[in-house]
């Protein structure tokens, strides 16, 4: 990410009316262009559904998916627009969570907390 010529943006999630949860929004809608992206991150959340964490954690799982759009890797949830989510793509989803929570257990190693399985998101989709 230092050496690309494209940006992220890092922005606070009270700018953002539809979430006040981090989340990465992508420049373009074909995730296939290598894009810059904005992260929408709220440095006062110290917790998910997974339970308490340090906020910079939210922050490096966001800029995995920020990498993701860097390289061509992002995916589109529901890129059929039908309001049903295949397996296809519950799987694409999966392999981009992977590589954000590996950035994110970086941080966590790094600072002593649980590491985060790489398995969390496909599970809970799939039940």
């Amino acid at each position: 990410m230092e050496n690309s010529e494209l940006e992220v943006k890092i922005v606070p999630t009270n700018n953002r009316k539809e979430t006040s949860k981090n989340v990465t929004v992508k420049k373009y809608k074909n995730t296939e262009v290598k894009q810059g992206s904005t992260i929408h991150y709220d440095l006062n959340s110290q917790s998910t559904s997974l339970g308490p964490r340090p906020p910079i954690i939210g922050l490096a799982h966001e800029l995995g998916h920020a990498d993701d759009f860097m390289n061509g890797r992002g995916v589109n949830w529901d890129k059929n627009n039908d309001n049903n989510v295949d397996d296809n793509e519950i799987d694409a989803v999966q392999k981009t969570e992977n590589h954000a929570i590996e950035i994110e257990n970086k941080v966590r190693k790094a600072m002593g907390e649980p590491l985060r399985p790489l398995d969390y998101f496909y599970n809970r989709k799939k039940k």
